[in-house]
């Protein structure tokens, strides 16, 4: 939550980031981030993951085959919310619609991100893919990505649904039809 405080002391009181980290924690539900276990970063990479395969399903086979996983590259593009890795003006961008509209953007800033990248990460193996998603938010510049994130078409019951199918996982990890 370093992270977090340090963009919210930036424009707010020491009192009011602490109350914005609150309801951070409690009505954007980001405690979950944080929880052992990490049980709501799980089932975020669990919902990208499924968005990748209905966005961009050459990618997400190119990404499978090479074992890329959204654990591996964008656990703190969630658990910041783009803060950790994304320049200045990307960040404010992200954070006045994340205010607005919750997650949602994070999930549409991944798949824009794999989206401008994508004909690249299909020509790369894992250590390539890996180094380029790491240094992918540094690269593109806010107004195209923020463009092409907003252009995604991703509804809350799409995100609900997703969430649905992933509490019906059994503990093998498979899902239960």
């Amino acid at each position: 939550m370093g992270f977090v405080t340090g963009l919210l002391l930036m424009y707010n009181s020491e009192e009011d980031t602490f109350l914005m980290l609150v309801s951070l924690l409690e009505n954007y539900e980001m405690a979950g981030l944080f929880r052992p276990g990490l049980p709501l970063l799980n089932r975020y990479f669990f919902q990208l993951q499924r968005l990748i395969q209905i966005h961009l399903p050459a990618l997400y086979e190119h990404l499978g085959q090479h074992g890329v996983e959204p654990s591996m590259y964008a656990s703190q593009w969630f658990m910041t919310v783009c803060i950790a890795n994304f320049p200045f003006a990307t960040v404010v961008r992200v954070w006045d619609i994340f205010l607005n509209e919750g997650v949602k953007i994070v999930f549409r800033v991944a798949l824009a991100l794999l989206k401008l990248n994508q004909e690249r990460l299909l020509a790369q193996t894992f250590e390539q893919i890996l180094l380029t998603l790491r240094e992918a938010p540094r690269r593109i510049e806010d107004e195209p990505l923020i463009q092409v994130a907003l252009a995604i078409k991703l509804k809350n019951t799409k995100l609900k649904e997703l969430e649905q199918e992933y509490v019906r996982q059994d503990q093998g990890g498979h899902i239960v039809e």
